[in-house]
């Protein structure tokens, strides 16, 4: 079945790839399905002892890629046509002051837990047990999270956590684009600062890196014309870049070599990938006998700040019981279960989500939903190649890329990065309609 599954997804991706080869920015749609394609080929074999997926894991996951591509299909049917109304609106072309702000204040706070680190691996405390400590909920009595305020871990969440995915692409483009200006320096030195102490500030975290290095690949490809002319001149913002890239690479090999050792690489990569589908198997059988949540569950980083304020002042009234069911999933999905390769969590795929929402018919419907809002951004911007089009289009393919996890509207802080993506662009009114957008420079 995993087979007949795999050859469905590829299929899918050649039809893609023809219908968005010629565009500037690789199709979001495409990427998703070429995951997919990868993760259902890696569930035709059982290494490591890993149990083999059920029918109807390989089945619903079959149905979430081809309605993905479908609500795709359908975007382009029916095109946007409200494209006039916004005219007189134009994006800042750098990050406004805010966001260096924010950014001071998160370097600062990544300072002070490396120490913290440093102190722990003095006292001989191993890397594992100090990431482990990191990752507990806030309120968890031990040496990482103990001096931690409410204030403290508010501002942590809602704003320094969500800026960390717009940092990598707009190092990406700093470094593509190098000049020998104050603010490229500053941004290039303050960017990577940023990633190289979140990361040791994380005890290893590798899913920046990557990110980065996702990042990277897509701004090449956006620009691959002007950069296949540098390259052919040995222009030096190309050997930076692929120097850039190559570095990342290295780091994230380095970090997981110090993790699991150099022998269980192979182990670590196949598992993060083929996981997903036997993960699902081993839910399904509790998840499809537990009564819905009717959407609460899928987008619970939307309402999830609501309700929990009308908590915090007293008006549980106003919170409906099926929240706390909703949190109560959420929680679920970190707890460990015995997979035959070990135990594991957190892989649970969109499908956890969609089939506690609403079963079969939830599934259809959330996955036409997603394909048809990320086809819609894609057919609007997808020959876009300003700045605050490549931040929010490198979020988007974050968010697919983290699919095999869990679906990211789930979770507050990747609508929070959406949010901030806008506040830091700042939309302005222009006086004069915008003929030709590559010409307009904002002041």
């Amino acid at each position: 079945m995993s087979i007949f599954a795999t050859i469905i997804s590829i299929v899918l991706c050649v039809l893609e790839w023809k219908q968005t080869k010629n565009n500037k920015k690789f199709s979001p749609i495409l990427f998703f399905l070429i995951l997919w394609s990868f993760i259902l080929f890696l569930s035709c074999f059982q290494l490591y002892g890993l149990y083999k997926p059920s029918i109807s894991a390989i089945l619903l996951l079959s149905c979430m890629v081809i309605f993905f591509y479908t609500g795709a299909l359908i975007a382009r049917s029916f095109p946007s046509k409200n494209k006039k109304a916004k005219r007189n609106i134009a994006f800042l072309e750098s990050p406004n002051k805010i966001f260096y702000a924010i950014c001071v204040i998160a370097l600062i706070i990544n300072i002070y837990d490396i120490i913290l680190i440093v102190a722990q691996f003095a006292n001989g405390t191993p890397a594992w047990q100090i990431r482990n400590w990191i990752l507990e909920p806030f309120g968890s009595s031990n040496p990482m999270q103990e001096n931690r305020t409410f204030i403290g871990q508010l501002i942590r969440t809602v704003i320094i956590s969500p800026i960390y995915l717009i940092i990598p692409p707009l190092l990406s483009d700093a470094i593509l684009h190098w000049k020998k200006t104050k603010k490229n320096i500053f941004d290039t030195i303050l960017f990577a600062t940023l990633i190289a102490t979140s990361t040791m500030a994380q005890c290893g975290g590798r899913l920046l890196f990557i990110y980065l290095i996702i990042c990277i690949l897509l701004t090449i490809f956006i620009n691959r014309k002007d950069f296949l002319k540098q390259l052919k001149k040995k222009s030096r913002n190309t050997f930076l870049i692929i120097s850039i890239l190559v570095v990342c690479i290295l780091i994230a090999a380095i970090y997981t070599i110090v993790r699991v050792g150099i022998g269980n690489i192979f182990k670590q990569f196949y598992l993060y990938f083929a996981l997903p589908s036997t993960l699902l198997s081993e839910w399904l059988p509790q998840i499809t006998q537990t009564p819905h949540t009717f959407g609460l569950l899928t987008f619970f980083g939307i309402h999830s700040y609501i309700f929990r304020f009308f908590n915090m002042i007293g008006l549980q009234f106003l919170v409906p019981p099926i929240f706390s069911q909703s949190f109560d999933h959420i929680l679920a999905a970190e707890k460990n279960l015995q997979v035959g390769a070990g135990a594991y969590n957190a892989f649970v795929t969109p499908i956890y989500y969609f089939i506690i929402d609403g079963g079969i018919i939830f599934v259809i419907l959330a996955s036409l939903f997603f394909g048809w809002i990320i086809s819609q951004y894609y057919e609007r911007t997808k020959n876009n190649t300003r700045l605050h089009s490549k931040v929010f289009y490198s979020i988007i393919i974050y968010g697919l890329f983290v699919s095999f996890m869990r679906v990211q509207t789930c979770i507050p802080n990747y609508l929070i990065t959406l949010v901030l993506g806008i506040l830091i662009f700042l939309p302005i009114k222009v006086k004069h309609p915008i003929k030709h957008e590559k010409k307009y420079i904002p002041k």
